[in-house]
């Protein structure tokens, strides 16, 4: 992985505002929701990802921490996918009036393992920078 892939990602994770989080539970079940903000942090191959925690994404993170970040612009169908592993979970303790205190606000600190291109479009499912 190279930290200008991953400072890519943040740029376009920043002008789009698409940012999806992808969980698991033990059983392999999968999850998607939808995160705010995407930060590179001091120390190479790890990011933090911030959003509002639902019960699920909350419950499979617990059990499963290897998780998947998708980044995507679709107008020009350019995108990044992002597979890790989290090593930190951190948050505010604040919930959201809208879902009647069900949702918490958190933020994950994540190390990657690769990232990979991501579009609609036939692709390779190559990681990015690698020709």
């Amino acid at each position: 992985m190279e930290q200008k892939t991953l400072e890519e990602a943040v740029h376009l994770a920043r002008k789009t505002g698409i940012v999806f989080l992808g969980s698991a539970d033990h059983r392999g079940i999968p999850h998607v929701c939808a995160a705010t903000d995407l930060a590179v942090v001091s120390r190479k191959n790890r990011f933090r990802l911030s959003f509002w925690c639902c019960p699920t994404t909350s419950f499979n993170t617990g059990l499963n921490p290897h998780v998947s970040v998708v980044i995507w612009d679709k107008i020009l169908d350019k995108g990044y996918q992002i597979l890790g592993e989290i090593r930190e979970v951190s948050g505010n303790g604040e919930t959201s009036p809208a879902v009647s205190g069900r949702q918490v606000e958190r933020s994950l600190l994540i190390e990657i393992e690769k990232i990979l291109l991501f579009k609609k479009t036939p692709h390779t499912d190559r990681e990015a920078g690698v020709l």
